[in-house]
Order: C-alpha cells, then structure tokens, then sequence
C-alpha cells in the first residue's frame, strides 16, 4: 500500500508534518496534483506546490514537501481473550464498542475465557 492516495479521506500532511490540502488533481503536466502546505514561519499562511501522481515534488528523491496520508483517527474498542481448551493456543473475538457487550459475548465455541482488554486502532 502506497502511503499516498490523493482522495485519502482523512487528508493529507507533507513528509516534514505539516497540514496540506490537495485544490487540485488534474493539472495538466507531470506534476498534477496541486497541493496548498501551511507555511512554518507563517502558520495563517499556505504556500502551492506541485506533486506526481505519487506525492512527490521531485521526480527522484524525498522532499520535506511530499505528500502522505494523514494518519487515520483512532477508534477503541474491546476484544475478549480465550484459550482454546483443545490446543491451548490463545485468541481474541469480535471486537466490540463497549466493554459491557464484550463481557456479555464471553463464549467463544467453548474456549476459556481470560480476559477483556480494551484496544485502540485506526478507524480506517
């Protein structure tokens, strides 16, 4: 997966971590993708650059400017922990939006339940 997909919709952050926004993907050159990157010394302000179908500024090497993905929000959840009584292997179920509907769903086809723990992860 590329680290860069210009209709991400969680947007997008240059390679050195600043907030861009993408006004364009269609310009018609080499560099198509037209992208509006706040300005370090001028945060109110947003200067242009141009990028590849890939993000990048220049054809053949990294630039504080390329564009990735945002990273995608968090989402938390709870998974329930079993050990199977047959293998003894340990593994998790479903996961769910509360802890109270993970601990009513507490059988798992007859493993041995162990545990609920919440965990986080992106909401992709």
């Amino acid at each position: 997966m590329s680290d860069f997909d210009p209709n991400w919709k969680y947007g997008h952050v240059t390679r050195d971590g600043r907030k861009a926004r993408i006004i364009c993907t269609d310009k018609q050159s080499e560099y198509p993708i037209v992208a509006l990157i706040r300005r370090d010394d001028v945060p109110e302000e947003e200067y242009s650059v141009s990028c590849n179908t890939e993000g990048r500024v220049y054809k053949y090497e990294s630039s504080g400017q390329d564009l990735l993905n945002a990273p995608a929000p968090m989402r938390k959840g709870y998974i329930n922990i079993y050990k199977r009584a047959s293998t003894g292997r340990v593994c998790a179920g479903s996961v769910f939006d509360t802890e109270k509907e993970a601990i009513e769903q507490q059988v798992f086809g007859g493993a041995i339940f162990i545990k609920t723990i919440e965990i986080e992860f992106p909401d992709v």
